[in-house]
This record gives C-alpha cells, sequence and structure tokens, in this order.
C-alpha cells in the first residue's frame, strides 16, 4: 500500500507542472478575418476586422473592430446581441457551426463597427480552441454565407516580450 502511495504522489508531482499551465494561465489569441478565408465560399471583399480573444479558465472574453463592409451586418436591427458576427467551430478551411453570437456596435450605417463576447466553453469547445479549430465569422446582408472568417490562434512571445506571429490564414489581402 506504501509502495503504490508512493508511486502516486511522485506521478502528481511530475505531471502538476505542466497541468497547472494549461488549465489556468490566460491565453491570448488572435484573427484577421478577410473575405479570401471564407470557407464555402471566398468573398470579393475589402472589408477587414481584426480580433483579440484571451482564454482564462474555461471563460473566453473576445473583442474585435470591423470596417468596409459591402453591407450592413445580417441583422443588427432584430437582433443586435447576434447580428451576424459569430464564433463558430471549424479548421482552416471548414465552413464550421456557430456555436456563439457577439454583440455589435456599429457606426450610422452599420458597415464598420466593434463587437464582444464573453462565453463560458465547454470543456470540448476550450480544447477544441487550444487545437486550432474555432474561428470568426462576420455574416452582412449581401454575404449571408460569410463576409469575412479568421481563424482564431494562439498570440506567441518570445522571451523578449516580442510578438510572434502564428500560423495560420492568410493574414492580408495580397
Amino acid at each position: 500500500m506504501r509502495r503504490h502511495g508512493f508511486r502516486l504522489a511522485l506521478l502528481l508531482i511530475t505531471l502538476a507542472p505542466g497541468m497547472a499551465n494549461t488549465a489556468t494561465d490566460p491565453k491570448t489569441y488572435h484573427a484577421v478575418l478577410l473575405g479570401a478565408n471564407v470557407a464555402s465560399a471566398p468573398a470579393d471583399t475589402a472589408a477587414s476586422a481584426q480580433v483579440t480573444a484571451l482564454l482564462h479558465d474555461r471563460t473566453l472574453s473576445v473583442h474585435g473592430s470591423f470596417q468596409g463592409l459591402s453591407s450592413p451586418l445580417r441583422d443588427m436591427t432584430d437582433s443586435p446581441d447576434n447580428p451576424g458576427i459569430l464564433l463558430q467551430e471549424g479548421g482552416h478551411g471548414e465552413a464550421g457551426t456557430p456555436l456563439y453570437g457577439l454583440a455589435a456596435e456599429t457606426g450610422p450605417e452599420s458597415e464598420s463597427g466593434i463587437f464582444h463576447g464573453r462565453f463560458r466553453l465547454s470543456l470540448t469547445e476550450a480544447q477544441q480552441l487550444r487545437d486550432g479549430e474555432l474561428h470568426l465569422k462576420i455574416v452582412s446582408r449581401d454575404f449571408p454565407d460569410g463576409e469575412l472568417r479568421g481563424q482564431l490562434i494562439p498570440l506567441e512571445s518570445d522571451t523578449q516580450g516580442r510578438v510572434l506571429r502564428g500560423q495560420g490564414e492568410q493574414l492580408s489581402a495580397d
């Protein structure tokens, strides 16, 4: 019995540092949303959006801005808490399934603005985020399948605090 207790304690001590870092340390993600990244059919648009997301435990806080949409958001008038800015599951090149809608505040013509949301992710959704399997999509009236899309990828920094770019989708309109 003492031998099993010692082995269990040794195992927990060995695993504890890695477990602490994966579950509770805040992790920052970002995305650049472009029409070229829309999975169902790339959108020919000059619009773009930028997103920053912070995951702490399983709470995801998302903030972003968009500009230059070809038309107003899908449903800003009837559904301001879910006007067509969606957090979806799905990897690179996948159309995905909507998980959450984000609230938006727009300018007078609703073609530029800011958006935000805070969500308690399930264990599966949190793992999907860590695995690069969540993205954001912005739906406008002219593009009902999505005008902009961008994969959430980790925002990494080096030991000097300089931001390193993550791997992912097209990051510019080139």
